[in-house]
């Protein structure tokens, strides 16, 4: 796939601390997505959250994108009343880090992101495409929609395991929800723990011989 940005690839920094980009959040914006009832929201669908780079246009950065999916019942920052951190909004500080080393990262503000018909994850990703060729968007020309990722906790692992069979996703992680799809053909990073047996947990949608296993991480 070729995308329409024409820039360079973003700066490199260590993983394990925040990234060199200031950051800025674009929030409730495209198209309205989400199964309903919703934990959250009730009745009502909900749009998306972006977090990325504040400044798109300097160094003429062509930025990588990423598709995050919540967990069941909860959404990427608090949003009082309805979502109350401690109980809700677990993920603010992953997107920061994400948008902080260079990446548009597209988050659905629907708490049950494996359903609908498609389901956030994709609708997100469609939106995101179409805003990187409109010239009326602030994406304009400023993505890499030839490094799109994929990751979710949790529920939001099983959605990310579905969303991989999109030719768009170019690589995807799930935390503690892997879901079957023999469609994933990108590099993989799953992030299984508790009580499931090792060494091939039998949810995981890959076979246990295209795997490397680590037991644990310290």
């Amino acid at each position: 796939m070729m995308g329409s940005c024409m820039g360079k690839m973003g700066r490199t920094a260590d993983p394990t601390a925040m990234g060199t980009f200031p950051t800025t959040t674009d929030k409730n914006v495209g198209p309205l997505t989400g199964a309903t009832p919703d934990p959250i929201h009730g009745d009502m669908q909900s749009r998306f959250n972006v977090y990325r780079p504040k400044d798109l246009v300097a160094g003429g950065y062509c930025f990588p994108i990423v598709i995050w999916s919540n967990g069941h019942g909860d959404q990427p920052e608090p949003s009082p009343p309805e979502c109350v951190l401690n109980s809700c909004g677990h993920y603010a500080t992953v997107m920061q880090q994400f948008a902080s080393h260079g990446f548009v990262v597209v988050v659905s503000l629907s708490s049950t992101t494996s359903l609908g018909d498609p389901p956030p994850s994709a609708v997100g990703l469609e939106w995101i495409l179409k805003q990187a060729d409109d010239p009326a968007s602030p994406y304009y020309h400023h993505l890499d929609t030839t490094r799109i990722g994929a990751a979710g906790h949790s529920e939001g692992g099983a959605a990310t395991s579905k969303l991989a069979a999109d030719p768009h996703i170019s690589a995807i992680s799930s935390v503690s929800g892997p879901a079957a799809n023999p469609l994933i053909h990108q590099p993989a990073l799953l992030f299984v723990g508790g009580m499931e047996p090792a060494p091939a947990p039998p949810r995981l949608p890959i076979a246990t011989s295209a795997m490397n296993v680590v037991n644990s991480i310290t």
